[in-house]
């Protein structure tokens, strides 16, 4: 079933209820998908230390850096911003290069700049505008030429800015229009010349960075300032309202701000040498980020040595990443605290500033700089490969940089990066034949301009924007995140790959375990935009990208690696992996699911990732394969995992690692080991008992925080028994990190397990079919399960050292207990060291219990508590098998034990407590929800006075000494005993509770006393106490006579009563009756006559009765009356109340709308308002055009174009009671299609007719439908549709043709746009001939059978040239013909064989290959007889056209044998014959023509029986 639900997880995308979106309350900015991991924090001790050392040294950086960017020195140096001081010019050179920079910067849409009037020699206009340009930062991205006089006078200046830069600036400006003050042009130009330096230092830095990718340096609609927004979370439409528009504050200033703080950043991380910033100790940021992300790159680049292909480097990327990084969960689910805020945005402004502000100033900003640090590391690679956990940005940027590195051949040029320019070309936005700029999803679309470099990058971005509703624990939920991934491209074609969601697949699509190593599917690798719009459809508002048409291919997601479940391995010969061979379809509403069998296997790496075959080490569930040894170890594992596991735990994946030349691999909650060299398999490590502590600081997703430990850690928070391997990888550093499957869930807050888990649960939403099954039970309660997660040192697991000791495994419900020996280092289990105890198997240990599923009742509510599915289910506590039904032969109860007792003081009674001897101490939902903990009775308790003494003999407590109290209790029937010992001081007694004799006038009373330890019995004296009672309504009078005595501090009393008088009873009349002050109650009063103080309130019951009936506009009446039962009588109320109930009024809900047209065209829209109680329409129209007391129609038109349909919205607000309803209503227009006049060209647009030509086809029959090739297309068209017809007229259209036939086909694009009819012949197979033999007076021809015939045409030929049809065999099953003409001795006859099938047209095969016979008349034996010497005489006719003959002879049933005689002879004398036997005789002759030996059919049969 794990199959089932890895091969359907992608899908669950798309669905609402499964909803494998993120937490609602994810960033815009950064994070995408609201699954997550934590970083590698959550592996064993070692690893631990490793990290959080590395993590506290990279926090206590930023801190430094943070603080160091407040200081006045620091600004100045991180902006390389503030313009160098002028030396003092003259006022025309600063005229003139003010004009300089506002033709370069404030009047961008000129290119040229006019300076004819300063006379200015073209030094002069040069050297001013370096100063501009150097004053600007902008030296590197501005280019100017100059046009000069004849004097050699500088006229114009032409300027070329780059394209990222003024898209920048643009953005600037856009801002400044939002901000509620607008900023001074010193302000604006501050702004330009920040994010030069900005760019300049990025560009300048391609070791750290790569470069920048066409879809932030090529798209205005994903500008650099949008992208540095996104980073701190800021919608860019919002800027404006980030700040008040005071006299100190505008949204420039805040940007500038910003773009500085990043500034700040990036040198501060990556500036080795100091260059740029002097602020910091030096190297303490370099040290911890961008030193160490060279190093990572380092190692992650090793991986793609030795891969031939580029698919080949993209996969072994795409797995280390995942390999090596967790996604930022915490992050997500921490509401993103560590985001800028307002407060933060403002603080940053300041450093736009000189001045170094107050102590107050400089800690906001260092708090504010320390966050957008974080930001930048979270949206940058640094956040993936430094601090090894970050978001889905970080992913991607990791990703891209890494592709980048590992194709030098591609980025680099002699050892140095190529510029973005070069490599990415320049684009422009993209516009259709009229001049419109072309959308999809509302996106602008791009292209590469005329004059552009040929692109060779091949590595983007995109972004999907999602659009969705989801579910988290039942409630619906928006989700409208933003989700980054790349798009690479491969042999000329371009695909995406998404490295996050490859990683977090479980944590994110699935949902239902955290991230998990080991579990790596590559669902998103190599994907076509395609395939991904597909599955995503309805939940995305859009995607961004620039290859939506270029990224159509889908060869790879078929490719093997589509079925690799995890890491991919490699040993430089072959790949390994662990192979997922289940398939699935959809049709209509079902899913059609084959499960397949998980399999070991390897392939060549020589074959790439396209070819090859897979050759199976093992199959998991048969055994076969490769494998030589431990078959059973592997079945019986996988029998475990599919029959059991898969049914209490999800998110369970297979994998398998490689180390030394061995697979590592898991299999229910063992480890084995697969050996390369023989192909054997053992068992390497078993986990039984797994206790796990709990890193705290780890609060913001504690699903992560969970590593094992031993299990007397004091520390340990929770421990299970026997679960399985969620999935384990052996990485880079040399440790196996292995992963624990529990269900402790964020459900549950991790206090205890989920458990019932509906493993055949579904429910996703595909191409607008919803697909559900498996019942109410959805699981999300299973979301985000723990692992609880160690590693192992490799060269230690797999080494010879090991230090055993012997542990023992107590039984299990199915398993007999045992010991081995086990390494007290890694648990490597030795060899053949397993051994049986006396202790078995316990069997199951069922309890019933309750639990709430998030499907709703009532679909057509909303979520609520009380509008929940609920069900019963019977819980195995000791291996958590759940059942709907209790199995046959079970009982559903708790096994009590374990018995406890409270003492009172003198011991005299206890209190004895019995526990549930499997459940106690157990975390389980069924016993510890609020469901089920007060229903689950897990102790029971009895009080006992039964108290028996065990003494030694002789024992007086005179003496004193040691005694054991035991106390005795039954519970259910079941008698339990506790024990309790105590030693007696000497001379103290223990006395019980005395027994009491009284006088016969009971006037006095004795009580006696017994030592409970030693049995000395004492007589004590009682105080006797009498009263009188006389008798009552409801009680007896008599005397009550006490006896009370003091015993040990405790008294002691006892009654006697006497003189007992009868209760007088109850003597009640008629009620008086009392209305409440609403009148909606009545209490009756009856008093009793022997006592007034006898009082009984017996509550009435009302009746109403409707004496006018209420209607909305009418009012009505009710009379109620008031009657109460009281001793068997009943008594009513005369007084009644009469009610008038007020006219209801109308109560009209939601109006319904229909929607005409008026004889002028105008839209009309009718709300009909219906009264839910009476039923009466209000219909209030309104109309297009017409503004009336009832509301408006409003109209956005966009008209149809020749290729794409327009739309008529129409917005209709209808007012009715005060209240305004809206309704909208959008009309398709159907495209108008191309109008082309006699020359192809369209009279509306101008488009040119596209041509679509077909080429006729002959295939072979094969069994299979067989398709036309592809046109040729000439010009641009989409959206081609393959029509196939039976007839020439093309008027019956069929399928992919099958059969033989001749078939027209035809191929129709959009814009009306038809291709030629061609024709797809389909011929039947040819047939092969078999024999062409000699019959007795002629020849014989014989072929196979061919499928799909409805005969043969037989033809012949003398010389192998010229054929002659001679019959059609009309017949599919007569594979033979007698050719009785063709009888003349000597002559050579050549056959064909052609195969025709009546179709819809009858179709011949191609000839078959000839085959050649020759005549050869029947030979006749003259005579046969017996020779002396025991011989046989034979004579025949001779045949001249002959080279010889063959003479067969043979008696009784013995073999026959033949002799040969030449063409010559006549006769033949055979010898050696047997005497008294009678031999069979026949002669056949033979021409041999080149070495091909032709027979003649044999003579008739002669017998001679030899006799001498």
């Amino acid at each position: 079933m794990r199959k089932m639900k890895k091969i359907l997880a992608w899908l669950t995308v798309l669905t609402v209820n499964v909803s494998m979106m993120p937490m609602p309350t994810v960033a815009a900015a950064t994070a995408t998908d609201a699954s997550a991991a934590s970083n590698e924090e959550t592996t064993a001790s070692d690893a631990t230390k490793e990290a959080t050392q590395a993590q506290e040294t990279a926090e206590k950086a930023v801190e430094e850096a943070s603080k160091a960017a407040t200081t006045t020195a620091a600004k100045k140096t991180t902006t390389e911003i503030k313009k160098a001081t002028n030396t003092k010019k003259s006022k025309s050179v600063q005229s003139l290069e003010n004009t300089i920079e506002e033709g370069i910067f404030k009047d961008r849409d000129q290119t040229k700049i006019d300076v004819s009037d300063y006379d200015a020699s073209k030094s002069e206009v040069k050297s001013a505008t370096k100063e501009v340009l150097k004053d600007n930062n902008a030296s590197k991205l501005v280019d100017v030429t100059y046009d000069t006089d004849a004097e050699g006078k500088v006229e114009t200046l032409n300027v070329e800015t780059d394209p990222t830069y003024a898209t920048a600036m643009n953005e600037i400006d856009e801002i400044n229009e939002k901000s509620a003050r607008k900023a001074t042009d010193e302000e604006l130009q501050d702004a330009y010349s920040a994010y030069g330096a900005l760019q300049n230092y990025y560009e300048l830095k391609p070791e750290y960075f790569g470069i920048a990718a066409p879809y932030f340096s090529s798209k205005d609609s994903e500008g650099p300032i949008r992208a540095l927004l996104s980073v701190a979370d800021i919608e860019f439409d919002d800027i404006g309202t980030i700040t008040d528009g005071s006299s100190k504050d505008n949204s420039v200033k805040t940007v500038t701000g910003l773009i500085q703080g990043y500034y700040y950043a990036l040198t501060e991380m990556t500036d080795e040498a100091g260059t740029y910033t002097q602020s910091h100790e030096k190297g303490s940021m370099y040290d911890a980020y961008g030193k160490k992300l060279l190093e990572v790159r380092d190692q992650a680049l090793k991986v793609v040595k030795g891969k031939t292909t580029t698919a080949e480097k993209l996969l072994a990327l795409n797995d280390w990443l995942g390999n090596y990084v967790n996604f930022d969960m915490g992050y997500i689910n921490n509401q993103m605290k560590e985001d800028l805020g307002k407060e933060d945005l403002q603080a940053l402004s300041t450093l736009a500033d000189d001045s170094q502000g107050s102590k107050d100033d400089q800690e906001a900003q260092a708090a504010a700089m320390q966050k957008l640090i974080a930001g930048v590391i979270r949206s940058s690679a640094f956040g993936v490969l430094v601090d090894r956990k970050s978001v889905c940005l970080s992913y991607t940027a990791a990703y891209n940089y890494l592709v980048q590195c590992a194709f030098p051949e591609i980025y680099k040029e002699n050892e140095e990066w190529k510029k973005k320019d070069d490599i990415n070309g320049t684009w422009e936005v993209k516009k259709d034949s009229e001049g419109n700029v072309e959308k999809v999803d509302g996106k602008t679309q791009y292209q590469l301009t005329a004059d552009s470099k040929t692109p060779t990058y091949m590595v983007d971005y995109v972004r999907i924007q999602w659009d969705s509703k989801v579910k988290m624990y039942g409630e619906k939920q928006d989700f409208n995140n933003p989700h980054y991934f790349s798009a690479v491209k491969v042999d000329g074609k371009w695909y995406y790959v998404d490295s996050c969601y490859n990683d977090i697949y479980v944590e994110c699509l699935q949902r239902n375990r955290v991230e998990t190593d080991g579990n790596l599917p590559h669902s998103y690798f190599l994907i076509s935009d395609t395939s991904l719009r597909k599955q995503f459809d309805g939940n995305y508002q859009y995607i961004d990208t620039l290859y939506k048409d270029d990224s159509t291919d889908k060869t790879y997601e078929d490719s093997w690696v589509s079925k690799a479940q995890g890491p991919v391995y490699n040993d430089g010969t072959y790949y390994y992996y662990v192979k997922n061979t289940s398939t699935y379809s959809i049709s209509g509403s079902s899913v059609n699911y084959q499960e397949g069998n998980d399999q070991l296997v390897r392939r060549k790496m020589s074959d790439g990732l396209l070819s090859g075959e897979d050759e199976i080490l093992v199959d998991y569930k048969t055994g076969e394969g490769l494998i030589t040894e431990g078959k059973d170890l592997i079945t019986e594992g996988y029998k475990e995992d599919t029959d059991v596991n898969d049914k209490k735990y999800p998110g369970l994946t297979h994998s398998a690692a490689l180390y030394n030349n061995a697979l590592y691999l898991n299999l229910s909650n063992k480890i084995y080991k697969y050996d390369l060299s023989d192909n054997s398999v053992t068992l390497v490590k078993e986990y039984n008992e797994v206790s796990a502590k709990q890193d705290e600081s780890k609060t913001d997703f504690p699903g992560m925080s969970f590593t094992i430990t031993t299990n007397d850690d004091k520390d340990k928070v929770h421990t299970v028994y026997n679960h399985p391997i969620a999935g384990l990888a052996i990485k880079d550093d040399g440790k196996m990190y292995v992963a624990i499957a529990t269900n402790f869930t964020d459900c549950a807050k991790y206090k205890y397990e989920e458990t019932n888990y509906n493993s055949e649960y579904i429910d996703f939403s595909f191409n607008g079919q919803h697909y559900q099954r498996g019942g109410n039970n959805d699981n999300q309660e299973f979301m985000w399960s723990a692992n609880f997660t160690e590693s192992l040192d490799m060269s230690h697991v797999a080494g010879t050292s090991h230090d055993y000791e012997t542990v023992t495994v107590a039984p299990t419900c199915t398993e007999d207990g045992y010991t081995e020996e086990r390494c007290k280092t890694c648990g490597e289990i030795k060899a053949d060291s397993k051994k049986a105890t006396d202790s078995k198997k316990t069997g199951h240990h069922y309890i019933k219990a309750h639990e709430f599923y998030y499907t709703p009742k009532d679909d057509s509510k909303d979520y609520s508590e009380t509008n929940r599915n609920e069900g019963d289910f019977y819980l195995c506590t000791d291996c958590l098998d759940a059942k709907d039904s209790l199995p046959d032969g079970e009982t559903a109860e708790h096994t009590y034990g374990n018995a406890t007792a409270t003492w009172n003081d003198d011991n005299t009674e206890a209190e004895v407590k019995v526990s549930c001897t499997v459940c106690q101490d157990k975390e389980l939902d069924a016993l510890l929800d609020d469901q089920n903990k007060d229903t689950q009775e897990l102790t029971k308790t009895a009080k006992t006075k039964d108290i028996k003494v065990e003494k030694p003999d002789g024992f007086d407590c005179e003496k004193g000494g040691d005694v054991t109290y035991v106390a005795t209790a039954t519970i259910d029937g079941k008698e339990y005993k506790v024990s309790k010992p105590v030693t007696v001081e000497a001379g103290q007694h223990t006395y019980g509770e005395p027994t009491f004799k009284w006088s016969d006038d009971l006037k006095t009373c004795t009580a006696t006393v017994k030592c409970m330890n030693c049995g000395k019995e004492e007589p004590l004296d009682c105080k006797v106490t009498s009263k009188k009672v006389e008798p009552t309504c409801e009680t007896a009078g008599k005397t009550t006579h006490t006896a009370t005595v003091e015993v040990g501090g405790k008294e002691y009393s006892e009654t006697k009563d006497t003189d007992e008088i009868a209760a007088l009873g109850h003597a009640y009349g008629e009620p008086t009756f009392k209305w409440s002050d609403d009148h909606k109650t009545c209490t009756a009063t009856f008093t009793c006559k022997n006592d007034a103080k006898h009082v009984k309130d017996v509550d009435c019951t009302i009746t109403p009765e409707t004496t006018k009936a209420v209607t909305c506009e009418e009012d009505g009446e009710i009379v109620y009356t008031a009657s109460c039962e009281f001793e068997g009588k009943t008594y009513t109320n005369s007084d009644t109340y009469k009610e008038a109930v007020k006219a209801t009024g109308h109560k009209y809900g939601k109006p319904s709308y229909s929607w005409s047209k008026d004889d002028k065209g105008n839209v009309i829209c009718a709300a009909t308002f219906t009264c839910e109680k009476c039923k009466k329409e209000e219909i209030v129209p309104v109309k297009e055009n017409a503004t009336t007391d009832n509301g408006t129609i409003t109209a956005e038109k966009v008209e149809p174009t020749c290729t794409e349909d327009g739309t008529y919205t129409y917005k209709a607000v209808v007012k009715f009671q005060g209240e305004p309803y809206t309704e909208t209503k959008v009309e398709t227009v159907e495209k108008t299609g191309h109008k082309y006049d006699n020359n192809g060209v369209c009279t509306v647009c101008g488009h040119k007719r596209p041509t679509i030509t077909l080429t006729s086809k002959k295939e072979v029959y094969t069994g299979k439908s067989i398709s036309i090739d592809a046109p040729k297309v000439v010009g641009d068209v989409k959206d081609l549709k393959y029509s196939y017809y039976s007839d020439n007229a093309c008027k019956n259209e069929i399928s992919e043709p099958t059969d033989p036939g001749v078939y027209y086909v035809k191929v129709t694009a959009d814009a009306g746009v038809t291709s030629n009819i061609a024709t797809l012949t389909i011929v039947p197979q040819t047939a092969k001939i078999t024999t062409v033999a000699n019959a007795t007076s002629y020849m014989t021809v014989s072929w196979n059978k061919v499928n799909k015939a409805s005969g043969y045409y037989v033809y012949r030929s003398t010389n192998g040239k010229k054929f002659t049809k001679i019959a059609t065999v009309k017949s599919a099953s007569t594979v033979k013909y007698n050719d009785k003409k063709a009888t003349k001795n000597g002559q050579k006859y050549v056959y064909k064989v052609v195969t025709y099938y009546n179709g819809n047209q009858t179709v011949s095969s191609a000839d078959s290959s000839v085959k050649t016979g020759y005549r050869l008349s029947t030979m006749k034996v003259l005579s046969l007889t017996n020779k002396k010497g025991k011989k046989a005489y034979i004579k025949w006719t001779k045949n001249s056209k002959s080279t010889g003959y063959q003479i067969k002879y043979v008696t009784g049933k013995s073999k026959a044998k033949t002799v040969k005689a030449s063409s010559k002879a006549k006769t033949k004398t055979i010898s050696k014959l047997k005497k008294g036997k009678t031999y069979k005789v026949r002669i056949r002759s033979y021409k041999k023509v080149s070495n091909v030996t032709y027979y003649s059919a044999w003579s008739k049969q002669k017998s001679v029986k030899i006799k001498k």
